[in-house]
């Protein structure tokens, strides 16, 4: 008996969507693993690179952030990305924001 197939297009859809949207998170995580060792060899041997070693590193780290997140960014719905840019803008917010007792967390 020959196999029926029940998914619809909107489901072949959707499970495309989830796939593209697991594999961009693996490459996240790929990358941040990537950064992380990197950085480890950046400070190791920091006294025997020159600026352009620092340099490469720092781009290495910077593509691939930005890589993955607009690989990510390509298949979210507008809701989602209007979130990352308000989070975005309220940690710079709090970056600049003075320090004061009433912000200060304690220790």
């Amino acid at each position: 008996m020959a196999d029926i197939k029940t998914e619809t297009p909107v489901q072949d859809e959707a499970e495309n969507k989830v796939s593209i949207v697991a594999k961009a998170a693996e490459g996240v995580r790929s990358g941040a693993v990537d950064a992380g060792e990197s950085a480890r060899h950046l400070f190791a041997k920091v006294g025997q690179l020159g600026g352009k070693g620092i340099y490469g590193v720092c781009y290495g780290v910077s593509y691939g952030a930005t890589f993955a997140a607009l690989t990510v960014a390509n298949v979210l719905p507008e809701s989602a990305l209007r979130g990352f840019r308000d989070g975005a803008k309220a940690a710079e917010a709090s970056l600049h924001k003075p320090v004061t007792e009433e912000t200060a967390q304690p220790a």
